[in-house]
């Protein structure tokens, strides 16, 4: 009864080694940023850090059942006074030289959000996400 005791826990011993190296190794490769996409974040912080109005700029890494991405999160003040929130993540386009950010809260700028998207698009290749539409 030893023998089969000790076979049993050998098997579960590597059981559980193999399913706790396939998850750090998933998580590896699922948890890095590409450089360019990071670099494309970075940018679009630089470009807030020069616009009046704006505070508390941060480029952060948020991980999902996709992977990791690249967020960038401001504030800027409304008429109340009160400061509000507003966090874009930004990705690559896919077989595209450009990136893309996806707004996930709050609106884009204090002022002008045109010149913002525009500046984005010029200097850091970045354009808002949206799906293409496909009519027949």
């Amino acid at each position: 009864m030893t023998i089969t005791t000790s076979i049993c826990d050998a098997a579960i011993r590597a059981l559980v080694l193999s399913f706790c190296l396939m998850t750090f190794l998933g998580c590896m490769t699922s948890r890095e940023v590409p450089p360019p996409v990071m670099q494309a974040a970075e940018c679009v912080a630089d470009v807030l850090r020069d616009t009046p109005g704006t505070s508390e700029i941060q480029t952060r890494i948020l991980y999902g059942k996709d992977g990791a991405e690249p967020s960038v999160e401001w504030r800027f003040s409304v008429m109340t006074g009160r400061r509000r929130l507003t966090r874009v993540i930004v990705a690559a386009a896919p077989g595209e030289d450009f990136f893309t950010y996806e707004r996930t809260e709050g609106r884009i700028g204090p002022a002008d959000p045109s010149r913002l998207i525009k500046e984005w698009r010029n200097q850091c290749r970045v354009r808002e996400y949206g799906p293409l539409l496909l009519t027949t």
